[in-house]
């Protein structure tokens, strides 16, 4: 259990405590160094289930700082290879939360350009806000932040820093999707949004697949090569 860095939890909130409880029975069993996102959802997709789990695993933690202000928190737990980092902010102070991440990033001698993953999710009602600001890491796809629901909340963000590790960033624009690739010498991360004249659900994950085997195929890579694959989706 010691090396599992990140837990994502998918669960359908029930009550007012679900947040508070999950917190406290995950890190009672995997420990503090072990960050824990919370993604509430309005229905799993197989009737019955109300919680799901998605585990990443990485080298022993050798320091974890925090930093807390009225407006946002940073849990940032580093290890002698990399760095996972879960942020929150209020909608009405993004700006400033990213300013002060940067800051609080270079005390550890990190910054953009080691960003690997970087995953945003917010309120509906924060959208609007959400969808404004430039990002984190080099190469961003604001219309990518997922949508949470109506149920009020901190805009949330989940990253994964390279340590002295370059990543570059880009963005493609096709005329059916949105291709964000970052890439360093040993891994990479891409990130695909349907848009434009790929509309439904087929079409959109048809367009999707077909963007990112391309795109592994430029890196001479396949899909035996991905380690991790997630996919946000509204059904009917």
């Amino acid at each position: 259990m010691t090396n599992v860095r990140r837990i994502v939890v998918y669960f359908v909130r029930t009550g007012s405590t679900d947040d508070r409880v999950l917190q406290e029975l995950f890190a009672a069993r995997f420990g503090v160094h072990t960050m824990v996102d919370l993604i509430p959802l309005p229905r799993f997709y197989y009737d019955g289930i109300e919680l799901e789990c998605d585990l990443f695993c990485g080298a022993p933690v050798t320091h974890a700082e925090q930093e807390s202000s009225a407006t946002h928190r940073f849990d940032l737990c580093m290890t002698a290879r990399d760095a996972w980092l879960s942020i929150a902010s209020d909608a009405t102070a993004l700006a400033d939360t990213l300013s002060a991440l940067r800051v609080f990033l270079a005390r550890f001698d990190f910054d953009s350009s080691n960003v690997l993953a970087e995953h945003w999710m917010a309120s509906t009602e924060d959208l609007p806000a959400a969808i404004s600001m430039p990002g984190l890491g080099e190469g961003f796809d604001a219309l990518a932040i997922v949508n949470a629901g109506a149920a009020p909340g901190p805009v949330r963000g989940r990253f994964r820093l390279l340590r002295d590790v370059p990543v570059s960033g880009s963005v493609t624009h096709c005329d059916d999707s949105v291709l964000v690739v970052r890439q360093a010498p040993a891994e990479a991360w891409l990130q695909v949004r349907p848009a434009g004249s790929a509309t439904g659900l087929v079409d959109g994950t048809r367009v999707s697949m077909a963007r990112m085997a391309e795109q592994l195929s430029e890196m001479n890579l396949q899909f035996a090569d991905v380690v991790k694959q997630t996919a946000h989706y509204v059904g009917d």
